[in-house]
């Protein structure tokens, strides 16, 4: 680690450098699973209702806009948690919160319960990427290296 911070790269570019060495193989999973997902799905429907009837806009809007946001948040908070914690368990259990209120959005989606527009998640997205900026700005300016050491 030690090695690390004595390269000559801001500590912004590390912590940008961190979180994206798990976001790129991790959504291009999620991109494969869609994939897999809509080749199945239109597979059934051609079968069933003699057409395609997958991918419509908001799934795209939800794998292409929001997921990626999502995700990026998601990284935020743990490279946050974990910085404050004293244990490897500590940040896993606190990460683990924040998958709550995306099931539940999530959830109440599926149901039908809760019905967001195009518009509505678009700006959605918007709101994550731009927090997704304001954090990444934030820990990056109060980011101390040698807590690490």
């Amino acid at each position: 680690m030690e090695t690390l911070l004595y390269t000559p790269i801001s500590m912004e570019q590390l912590l940008k450098a961190k979180i994206l060495g798990v976001f790129i193989p991790s959504y291009i999973i999620t991109l494969f699973s869609f994939i897999a997902f809509g080749i199945i799905v239109n597979i059934g429907g051609f079968i069933h209702f003699g057409g395609f009837i997958f991918p419509d806009i908001k799934w795209l809007i939800t794998i292409l806009w929001i997921s990626p946001a999502i995700s990026l948040l998601s990284l935020i908070f743990t490279v946050m948690v974990s910085a404050k914690s004293k244990t490897f368990q500590e940040a896993q259990q606190v990460s683990g919160l924040l998958v709550v209120p995306v099931i539940v959005v999530l959830v109440a989606q599926m149901t039908g319960v809760l019905m967001l527009s195009n518009l509505v998640m678009f700006i959605a997205g918007t709101i994550f990427f731009i927090l997704d900026y304001i954090l990444i700005k934030r820990i990056s300016s109060k980011f101390i290296p040698e807590k690490l050491i």
